[in-house]
């Protein structure tokens, strides 16, 4: 018998669904005594992936929904480009309170860039009283920028926006969706990191931090990490145990020059997941490109030699 009920969502499109898809073999691998039920927020899934979703909530007897939305909401908003991992989906985020049953006060919002190793269930059970979110700090170099960029208080700093447990009472009390949608027509100017941008901006000096076991990105597996004060001391006793690892980096570990740590674990929740026959893809296509980050790699190892270690990864 399941021992408690979660609500997760993401929001992806239907190129993301295999990603998705291991992601959520992770987290029920991982918490097979909770009752999880997904809502999968979508402009458009094929019925093929469908099927394949289908078969992984029947294999551990879990639940999941979809909800469609319309994204011309978000015509004209920056993505891909310089981000080229990003899509249009991201913005669908903004709109989860507005668009999940009424009677859901609680939700933990997870991106499909990640792998659950562990259980959830301390995570979920955070205290949200007060507080729209909850979510990671993000690298102090990020922070810096995109407080000055989003124009408010320093000292509320910049959270990662991966993993979020998100207060849907409060959200709607406080009109989140529409002040969103309002604040993205004002200040398109001021938008770069996409909808984390508009979350931090009218969420800054509404939410708490919690631990770094739960969004363990990529910038702090480094040999010299880039990692908000705060998190330094937990750093030694949780990067060889995270309970959620995110691969926040342009090159995830579904493509072939990934050489994330943890991209094994990836690999493994992959093969077990009804998308096993989707096989990795290339992050460079062509010569040119494909040396160009050969040359980079190359430069990166050779800034490490002289004490630069925030591009090369520490052995795990």
């Amino acid at each position: 018998m399941k021992q408690e009920r979660i609500n997760v969502v993401c929001n992806l499109d239907d190129g993301y669904s295999a990603y998705c898809g291991t992601m959520l073999t992770s987290l029920f691998e991982n918490n097979s005594n909770l009752e999880i039920v997904v809502y999968l927020v979508t402009d458009y899934i094929s019925e093929k992936n469908k099927h394949l979703f289908s078969q992984l909530v029947e294999k551990y007897k879990q639940t999941i929904f979809y909800i469609e939305v319309d994204k011309s909401f978000f015509t004209g908003l920056p993505y891909g480009g310089k981000f080229s991992n990003i899509s249009l989906a991201a913005y669908y985020r903004l709109l989860i309170p507005q668009v999940l049953p009424k009677n859901i006060g609680k939700v933990l919002y997870l991106d499909c860039d990640i792998i659950i190793s562990g259980d959830i269930r301390n995570l979920w059970g955070y205290n949200l009283e007060g507080y729209s979110i909850a979510a990671l700090e993000d690298r102090p170099d990020i922070a810096g920028e995109a407080v000055k960029r989003l124009c408010y208080p320093e000292s509320d700093s910049y959270f990662n926006s991966g993993v979020l447990l998100m207060n849907l009472q409060r959200l709607n009390q406080n009109e989140f969706t529409q002040k969103a949608l309002s604040y993205m027509n004002q200040y398109r100017d001021r938008i770069l990191f996409h909808d984390q941008d508009v979350l931090n901006a009218l969420l800054h000096d509404d939410k708490k931090f919690f631990s770094l076991e739960y969004n363990m990105m990529e910038c702090f597996l480094m040999k010299d990490p880039i990692i908000p004060m705060r998190y330094k001391e937990q750093l030694s006793k949780v990067i060889y145990r995270p309970i959620i690892i995110h691969y926040t980096g342009a090159v995830k570990p579904w493509h072939v020059e990934c050489q994330h740590p943890y991209k094994s674990k990836y690999e493994y929740y992959h093969n077990i997941s009804p998308w096993s026959h989707v096989m990795p893809v290339r992050k460079y296509k062509g010569v040119k490109a494909q040396t160009f980050f050969l040359v980079k790699g190359l430069i990166k190892n050779i800034l490490s030699l002289f004490g630069n270690g925030q591009y090369v990864y520490r052995k795990m």
